[in-house]
């Protein structure tokens, strides 16, 4: 698995994002119960179960994972997710970063 990470879990929206190893123990952590149907997407599109990060689920196209980040921020009730597009899977997820203003 390539960092950064996406977390996507099943029934939500909303994507997490961990920029290292030791953010995703912390994701893991608040996560709770794991579905099998959770999953991380890294920064190459490749996708992983929660419980099985050793063994590809599937690989995501830049149209897919623009879907998701688009969705992403829909749910986040942000305006113009239809602009959201980038040249590569890496920009796709860094859009996903929250910014210093978010952690305040």
């Amino acid at each position: 698995m390539q960092f950064p990470v996406l977390l996507q879990l099943s029934g939500d929206d909303e994507l997490e994002f961990a920029e290292t190893p030791d953010q995703l123990k912390v994701l893991l952590n608040q996560t709770g119960p794991v579905l099998p149907q959770d999953r991380w997407i890294d920064s190459t599109g490749q996708t992983y179960a929660l419980q099985n990060t050793s063994t590809v689920l599937e690989q995501l196209g830049i149209a897919e994972l623009t879907t998701l980040v688009q969705t992403h921020f829909f749910s986040l009730s942000q305006s113009c997710v239809m602009k959201i597009h980038a040249k590569s899977i890496p920009e796709l997820i860094a859009l996903v970063r929250p910014s210093a203003a978010d952690s305040d």
